[in-house]
């Protein structure tokens, strides 16, 4: 599938995205890389499945909120390199279109 209109809000492939409030990829920039309905889907959710790739911050500030947002998460110390940043299911309410 590469398309799917969910809530008014088109998500397509090859289109950029920023995380929002409602995921611990909040802030980082990426593209949706593809997008999974129905029996297709890998998750239980409700809402689509939607697969992105993000960007890793350059800028020091920006990986030191990204290593302790996934420590807490985690509970255990996470360096920039422990984090997935591609292949990551998103759910609709958890990525903005950018632009």
């Amino acid at each position: 599938m590469n398309k799917i209109v969910y809530e008014d809000v088109t998500y397509e492939v090859g289109m950029r995205i920023v995380g929002t409030a409602e995921s611990e990829y909040e802030g980082l920039y990426g593209v949706i890389t593809e997008i999974r309905d129905g029996e297709e889907k890998d998750t239980d959710n409700e809402t689509p499945d939607i697969y992105c790739c993000f960007e890793q911050p350059v800028l020091p500030c920006g990986i030191q909120k990204l290593e302790e947002r996934f420590s807490i998460l985690y509970a255990e110390p996470k360096k920039l390199e422990d984090i997935i940043l591609d292949a990551v299911i998103m759910a609709p309410d958890m990525i903005e279109p950018v632009g």
